[in-house]
């Protein structure tokens, strides 16, 4: 026996019996199973104890080290010494663990990973020296380590130790309400009782067998023996349980156990995998490698707060819910194939499928056997006043006491339905329609219904004459056929259905419908159109995405039932109104495994149903599913930026210390770590603060925020499950500060910077507007004087103007006098050659004197001289300057010139004649030493 204890301790890893090579496959429905590969861990093979946190994380003692799981992602810590970890237990929100020669707890430190701290170092003097603790419990305020030969009792107050020690093996210990026992193979079971170990019973099954487990059930206290199954104390005397499963128990090597908490059992064996037991000791369920198990060595079992079944293997770790609202019939070996209809009939279950027809009794592990004589396809199983139909691609089977009896050979029987108020069925086939009726007690086929030959796998009939038959590639066909049902009178295609794949008819509620990818529509019989029905188009589609537009109807409570990519939908008469009640059930397409268009479904017993998919069929509970339990937390695995390490998690630290502003690169890992794990979790997070909005569901457990604004901020988190949310919105708040060049010491020195530069724009400023009403003061008198010169100048401008007037006033008054003094002398003149021939008369003498007189006044020069200055003043100045040789006669001769008067003119001015006027210019000329081609007036003028 010692030899048993050693084997099971040490070497698990190399247990595996061959006793599955004659293993017979029972027909089992199970709940789903997830596996999780060393390949999903990474980590060792061997898993040897399963804890449970407060917040729902999973702690595993591998191989390699503690195994956590956040419901996203597997991380592994060390063991301190690097050795095998053989047991976890979470006590008082501490983990404790245990290994070789090394025992204490994990806490979190600031980043949100795990750091050990060693209990045993305190007493390492007193541990064995190939010591390894293989469990781990509390008893008041005490942690229990026990070893194969010590119990060590650690007082988490007074932080001593107590050790109780045993010369021979000790298999294993256990807390059993408020008593401890442990276990001596071949001495048998002791109890502690106040620090001293006494035994409790040396029964020779206790002595001989190794003990798995003790639990206190119905105030007794039962044994769980690794080879004889069960024994009980009765008046402290050890009596075998007799149980359905003894026998199944005596033939598996147990190796693990828990007791559940609806009081069931399950039991991991070496080489059988989970045994699951009710409450009365009868096989519930066996799960193994055949059955989805990985492996079939369970080293350990843990039930989880969720009531999840965690099992650690001998190679892998596996996940079942044995709470599921599904049930799962895996056709591992392809003997069944893809299931297309289903019914349960007299008690049989019956499948149709791909490869025949199959039955089993129902609620039984019997295997499904098939119906001799109907291999091939079967496409639709139909009751009608007790009797079973079966369609067949070879025709129609009447099926009696699992046997099937061949009514119609008319290949490819689609589906079959009742005729109202006759005792005939129409059978839909490949080409076209027949009519069965039985005759003389027999099923036969009457006629075929002459003028349509086409595929009739949907139709309704609805009244006597008038039939719809749907046709996937030429569309919806309206029948009319004769009184005796012989044949089509005529038909027609009705173009206001849409026409397209996995469309469906259905007769719901006396109307009928015809349902397709562009949404419901029913018949109107008075416009003999189909018009779209949007309350039941918003029903079963809704927001959903459409596979299928079939259409099922439980006659018996009359529901109607539809297909969309993430649910099924069941639309119910309601009890006290005609509105329909919808219940819309998660179930994703990918899992449902059915085949797109020939979804089927069958009520079995206490609202269970079966849904045959392409490699078995599910059962599912709606009890199970309508109850939608949100009981299952979200929660934020880690968070790492730029500024942290990838292997710390700041959950907490960081929420009251700023990020700077160069580690705004955010990335969250989250995760639900105890859950049905039918259907993928759904995530739907939100940034406050940048992102205010609910993201779109996702099926990621990660998100990241690239080059985020320093502020505040909020990341929020929510989860789903099929249509459960999480029970809470997690959330993580941190704070990125601003960038050094916006911190609060450069904010106040961009103040002052620009306070200083206000001041200096100020100063420039003043200065400048100073420059410039200087100049706009020098500009003024700048203008002011411009203003004074132009009025000078006016001024000046209207004296020259005045004088200019002046002048030629006076040049007109002295050409007037001179032309008066000419027209004067010329008449003197005149007169005085009159005169000539009497000038000796003494009176004549006198006259001629007097004008001679007149003539050679100087006093009309003078006059003359003196007007003319007026008019030219500097004439006569510069003549002389220019000519200081000038006569008073010559200046004179200039000045009669100057007035560019003619030599004819000039003569009466000096009283001689024009030809003397001349020589005098000859003469002035000579002075003037002018060339001869100057002109002397020209000259003159020029002065």
């Amino acid at each position: 026996m010692k030899k048993l204890i050693v084997f099971r301790f040490f070497s698990i890893a190399v247990t595996f019996i061959a006793f599955l090579l004659n293993y017979q496959l029972i027909c089992q429905e199970l709940p789903p199973i997830q596996n999780f590969t060393t390949q999903d861990y990474l980590a060792g093979n061997q898993n040897w104890s399963i804890a449970e946190a407060g917040n729902k994380y999973i702690y595993i003692a591998n191989n390699e080290g503690l195994l956590e799981y956040n419901g996203a992602t597997w991380k592994i810590y060390s063991s301190p010494n690097q050795s095998v970890i053989r047991s976890v237990s979470v006590i008082n929100d501490r983990l404790y663990t245990g290994c070789f020669r090394e025992f204490g707890y994990w806490e979190r430190n600031e980043f949100g990973n795990l750091d050990y701290y060693s209990l045993s170092e305190k007493i390492k003097d007193k541990l064995d020296d190939d010591e390894h603790i293989w469990k781990i419990f509390s008893f008041d305020n005490w942690v229990v380590f026990q070893s194969l030969h010590n119990i060590y009792f650690y007082d988490t107050i007074s932080h001593v130790f107590k050790i109780v020690h045993s010369e021979t093996l000790i298999s294993k210990a256990f807390r059993v309400d408020k008593d401890i026992f442990y276990h001596r193979l071949d001495f048998g079971l002791y109890k502690i009782e106040n620090g001293i170990s006494k035994i409790f019973s040396d029964d020779p099954s206790i002595k001989e067998n190794n003990i798995i487990s003790i639990f206190s059930k119905d105030n007794k206290l039962f044994i769980l023996t690794s080879e004889e199954g069960f024994y009980f104390f009765e008046n402290k005397t050890l009596k075998h349980w007799n149980i359905e499963a003894d026998e199944e128990l005596r033939s598996s090597s147990i190796y693990s156990s828990a007791i559940l908490s609806d009081g069931s059992f399950i039991i991991g064996t070496i080489s059988k995998g989970l045994i699951h037991l009710n409450k009365e000791g009868n096989i519930v369920q066996h799960f193994n490698k055949n059955h989805g198990l990985q492996n079939n060595t369970v080293l350990s079992v843990f039930e989880d707060s969720h009531e999840n079944i965690w099992l650690g293997l001998d190679n892998g770790i596996s996940l079942i819910n044995l709470n599921s609202p599904y049930l799962e019939f895996n056709d591992g070996d392809g003997s069944l194939g893809t299931v297309y209809t289903s019914i349960l009939h007299n008690e049989l279950l019956y499948l149709g499928t791909n490869q025949g027809l199959f039955v089993k009794p129902f609620e039984s592990d019997e295997k499904f056997k098939p119906i001799p004589g109907t291999e091939g396809q079967v496409w639709c199983l139909k009751e009608f006043s007790g009797e079973l139909f079966c369609g067949h691609n070879n025709g129609t089977y009447l099926i009696e006491d699992a046997k099937a009896t061949h009514i119609s050979h008319v290949v490819g029987t689609w589906d079959i339905k009742p005729i109202k108020n006759s005792n005939l069925l129409l059978q839909g086939h490949y080409n076209g329609l027949n009519i069965l009726e039985k005759q003389n007690g027999k099923w036969k086929i009457r006629n075929h219904l002459k003028d349509f030959n086409i595929s009739s796998r949907q139709f309704e009939l609805i009244d006597e004459n008038i039939l719809f038959v749907y046709h996937e590639y030429q569309g919806l066909y309206k029948l009319e056929l004769d009184q005796n049902f012989e044949k089509v009178k005529n038909f027609s295609v009705v173009l206001s259905a849409p026409q397209g794949l996995k469309s469906d008819l259905i007769h719901f509620q006396n109307k009928l419908y015809y349902s397709c990818k562009e949404g419901v529509f029913e018949y109107q019989e008075s416009t003999n159109h189909f018009i779209k029905d949007t309350l039941l188009t918003k029903q079963f589609l809704g927001e959903d995405q459409f596979v299928s537009g079939t259409l099922l109807l439980d006659s018996l409570d009359q529901s109607l039932w539809g297909f969309t990519k993430e649910h099924i939908v069941k639309l119910m008469p309601g009890k006290l109104t005609n509105q329909l009640k919808r219940i819309a059930f998660s179930l994703p397409n990918p899992f449902r495994g059915t085949v797109s268009g020939y979804e089927n479904i069958t009520r079995l017993k206490n609202n269970n149903y079966l849904i045959g998919t392409s490699n078995g069929y599910l059962i599912i509970d709606t009890d199970k599913l309508e109850e939608e339990k949100n009981d299952f937390y979200v929660n934020i695995a880690s968070v790492q930026n730029s500024f942290l390490d990838k292997e710390k998690a700041n959950v907490s630290f960081f929420q009251t210390n700023p990020f700077p502003y160069e580690t705004n690169n955010f990335y969250f890992q989250f995760g639900v770590t105890v859950l049905d794990n039918i259907f993928p979790i759904q995530y739907q997070h939100k940034l406050e603060g940048i992102y205010n909005e609910w993201s779109d569901w996702t099926n990621k457990s990660e998100i990241s925020y690239e080059n985020l604004p320093a502020g505040n901020y909020i990341f929020k988190l929510r989860a789903k499950q099929g249509n459960v949310l999480s029970k809470n919105i997690t959330s993580f708040a941190f704070q990125i500060e601003k960038p050094w060049y916006l911190s609060n010491k450069m904010i106040l020195f961009y103040a002052a910077l620009f306070i200083l530069f206000i001041l200096l724009i100020n100063l420039i400023n003043r200065w400048y507007y100073r420059k410039q009403k200087q100049k706009l003061l020098e500009e003024e008198k700048r203008v002011l004087l411009m203003k004074q010169l132009n009025s000078e100048k006016e001024i000046i401008q209207l004296k020259n103007e005045k004088l200019q007037n002046e002048i030629e006033n006076k040049s007109n008054e002295l050409m007037n006098s001179t032309s008066n003094v000419i027209k004067l002398n010329e008449m003197l003149t005149s007169i005085r050659s009159g005169l000539e021939p009497v000038k000796d008369e003494p009176k004549i003498k006198r006259v001629i004197n007097m004008i001679n007189q007149k003539l050679n006044n100087n006093s009309d020069w003078e006059t003359f001289q003196e007007a003319f200055n007026n008019t030219d003043r500097d004439f006569l100045h510069k003549i002389k300057t220019a000519h200081p040789t000038l006569t008073p006669h010559d200046l004179r001769l200039c000045t009669y010139l100057r007035m560019n008067l003619t030599s004819k003119e000039i003569a009466p001015l000096l009283n001689i004649s024009p030809r003397s006027v001349e020589i005098k210019r000859y003469r002035l000329r000579k002075k003037m030493n002018l060339e001869h081609e100057n002109s002397l007036v020209e000259y003159i003028l020029s002065i």
